[in-house]
């Protein structure tokens, strides 16, 4: 077995801890504010944000990949700094790489229902920004094991 598969592997597994979170958490508000200055010119209240994704985190049972996952996406609609977007807050752009994130990484995902009591969005709002946020991706949910562990070894170092 490669080491980004074993890597990969165990992080599937790891539940996230606290200061993991934290790391994680800031570099997301921070790609998220990015995005949605570069999008509209609004930002996401930093607090809310932080407490919006802390709530997704206990209630989904994420583990690390997951995160990890939603954050390289984040950073890739970052990079290609998108015009249009029916996103216009933090809450969303965070909600939709991490579903995204749960299609990609799991067999067995959460529900639209789930995702809906989790989060406090309308069902028909988390079908539209998911759809979004897979069109921003251009498609494209896959992670190469060289970019993921990369990724991996920076925001848990």
């Amino acid at each position: 077995m490669k080491r980004a598969e074993t890597l990969r592997i165990g992080l599937a597994c790891t539940p996230v801890n606290s200061k993991t979170v934290r790391s994680i958490t800031d570099v997301t508000i921070l790609l998220i504010q990015a995005i949605l200055q570069a999008t509209s010119s609004k930002t996401s209240d930093e607090n809310s944000l932080r407490a919006f994704i802390f709530r997704m985190i206990r209630c989904s049972s994420l583990t690390l990949s997951h995160l990890l996952c939603a954050s390289i996406y984040l950073l890739r609609l970052n990079q290609t700094r998108p015009t249009v977007s029916i996103m216009h807050n933090g809450k969303q752009l965070f909600l939709s790489a991490l579903i995204l994130s749960h299609k990609f990484l799991d067999d067995t995902t959460k529900s639209t229902r789930f995702w809906s009591r989790c989060s406090g969005l309308p069902i028909p709002e988390i079908i539209q920004i998911e759809w979004e946020m897979f069109r921003l991706l251009e498609f494209n949910l896959n992670v190469s094991s060289i970019a993921f562990e990369k990724w991996a070894a920076l925001m848990t170092a």
